[in-house]
């Protein structure tokens, strides 16, 4: 990609899903971890979703265009 485009003008977003978090099923990456990671690359948005009561998932698809 480098070839064709300055990488540092490339936004970036970092999604992540939260379908059926519980004590049994707990989040694989932390909220606060993501959100941090998101920060730290300076030019990512973060949003997290979940599929199943529809949140944040059209958003992803709006903002990201």
């Amino acid at each position: 990609m480098a070839n064709y485009r300055n990488t540092a003008e490339v936004p970036l977003v970092l999604v992540g899903t939260q379908d059926a978090i519980s004590s049994a099923n707990p989040r694989v990456i932390d909220d606060t971890r993501a959100r941090k990671l998101s920060n730290d690359l300076k030019r990512c948005t973060y949003y997290e979703t979940c599929a199943t009561y529809g949140l944040n998932v059209e958003r992803v698809f709006q903002d990201g265009m």
